[in-house]
């Protein structure tokens, strides 16, 4: 029983190592060249497909769109209707006054309401040619000294006391119609000094029918220094009476300004309490600081009479 069992394990041996003899070995490089086979298959069989869409792709008709169709696009579109943007509201910017800036004026600026007069006293100088002519600048500002007074001209050239009074042109020269007179009723000076008359002497101003020529240039020089009485700054009023003229330059008549302006001026100045300002007598003496016998043309004619009129003012 031993010896088959023996027997049996030496066959069974026998037939193992057989079989372990018929088996053929498998080297690494032959795997490794089968891999590369079958990628390689792989690969060609890709380019081959891509190709072949390739080319069916490009042996594809044009796709065109048909005249009607395109017309129909278009009909489309220009039946649509447009679109509208409407713009977002928007609430208008309101300043309140006090923000808003100031208009531009070729006037002369106001002057401040809140100042204290012990300081500074404003001085308006209201006439014709002869005013503007410049007797108050730097003169009269010097005469009364810089520190205190200030001085400001509203001369017209040919200006009238007579509201109706023209000049040699036929042009309106009545003072109360100028603008200069409503810059000087701004400027709420505290003293004004008048000096009119020079050109109410020419005929045509003065001549009127029914000998009426007196007693309207006593209204009208009476209103104009009324209108300056009635200002808020309650100034004092002067009138100055009006050079002498040396000759009859654009037809102003020394007779006429001697026989019945001056008297007039006087009996105005007398009913309405204004000062009077001699600038009459003084350049009696001084033709030749007025050249055209009418107008001061020199710094010693303008002097004589800023000087006066500042003596007046200071009393003196």
């Amino acid at each position: 029983m031993k010896r088959r069992r023996a027997l049996g394990l030496v066959c069974a041996g026998l037939l193992f190592f057989a079989a372990c003899g018929q088996a053929k070995p498998v080297s690494l490089p032959s795997v490794v060249t089968a891999a590369a086979q079958t990628t390689t298959g792989v690969t060609a069989t890709r380019a081959t497909a891509t190709t072949a869409a390739t080319t069916a792709i490009t042996a594809l008709p044009p796709t065109t769109a048909t005249t009607a169709e395109t017309t129909a696009v278009t009909a489309t579109i220009a039946t649509r209707p447009p679109t509208t943007v409407t713009a977002p509201t928007t609430t208008p910017t309101t300043y309140r006054t006090t923000d808003a800036p100031p208009l531009p004026t070729a006037r002369p600026p106001k002057p401040t309401e809140k100042r204290d007069p012990a300081e500074t006293v404003r001085v308006v100088c209201v006439g014709d040619s002869i005013t503007k002519n410049g007797y108050w600048e730097d003169n009269l500002q010097k005469s009364l000294s810089a520190e205190r007074y200030e001085v400001a001209g509203f001369g017209v050239n040919g200006a009238t006391a007579l509201a109706a009074g023209i000049d040699n042109d036929t042009s309106e020269k009545g003072y109360t119609l100028q603008p200069e007179y409503d810059d000087s009723l701004a400027y709420q000076p505290d003293i004004v000094v008048i000096m009119l008359g020079t050109n109410d002497s020419k005929p045509f101003n003065w001549e009127m029918p029914d000998n009426a020529n007196a007693a309207q240039f006593r209204a009208d020089l009476t209103a104009l220094d009324e209108s300056y009485k009635g200002l808020k700054s309650k100034p004092r009023v002067y009138l100055a009476l009006p050079p002498t003229a040396f000759s009859d330059f654009a037809q102003i008549q020394n007779e006429t300004i001697e026989n019945d302006i001056i008297p007039a001026i006087r009996e105005v100045a007398a009913a309405t309490g204004a000062a009077v300002i001699d600038t009459h007598s003084v350049n009696k003496n001084a033709q030749d600081d007025f050249i055209d016998g009418v107008h001061p043309s020199s710094d010693a004619g303008r002097e004589l009479l800023a000087q006066t009129v500042a003596n007046a003012i200071l009393g003196k």
